[in-house]
């Protein structure tokens, strides 16, 4: 699991690995500390990433910048993938540092929840921002998807732990 995950400028992300204490920098990071655990970044425009972190089998998808039809298919795509190569049962969005949705990021929710739907699990969606919760709103996702106020709080209900 990194400390920190920074992006800088040319699109480069830095991080510390815990258990390297090293810095890596990449487009793609991986962290591994065992097969139920994972921590990556992807990054596809300067200053807008996402963190993808495993907790028990809960996938906890963090969005920093926008998510919109230039970003939405590099996102669905390592969210797949992370679904395919892991126990995930929940997967938990934090947009609490998101700072616009259009159509194509509600597309991406839905499509993760009937996916995990399938698998047995659920998504829900944490610390949306007012302007990105109207969206939430007036798709109706909110009707198929619980909104908690925070991470903490959604991971607490879906894992039983904290961040």
């Amino acid at each position: 699991m990194p400390l920190f995950c920074v992006p800088i400028k040319f699109g480069i992300f830095y991080s510390v690995c815990e258990k390297s204490r090293k810095l890596l920098f990449g487009l793609r990071l991986f962290f591994t500390k065992n097969a139920h655990k994972i921590c990556y970044a992807v990054m596809e425009r300067k200053g807008e990433y996402m963190l993808l972190k495993m907790i028990n089998n809960t996938l906890a998808v963090s969005v920093t910048g926008d998510m919109d039809h230039h970003n939405v298919g590099l996102m669905r795509s390592e969210i797949d993938r992370a679904i395919r190569e892991k126990p995930v049962k929940n997967v938990v969005f934090d947009l609490s540092k998101l700072d616009f949705m259009d159509s194509s990021g509600v597309g991406l929710m839905l499509g993760r929840y009937k996916l995990v739907k399938e698998l047995g699990g659920s998504v829900f969606i944490a610390g949306a921002k007012p302007a990105v919760e109207r969206i939430i709103n007036v798709s109706g996702l909110h009707k198929i998807i619980p909104i908690y106020e925070s991470m903490d709080k959604a991971i607490k209900t879906v894992c039983g732990t904290a961040t």
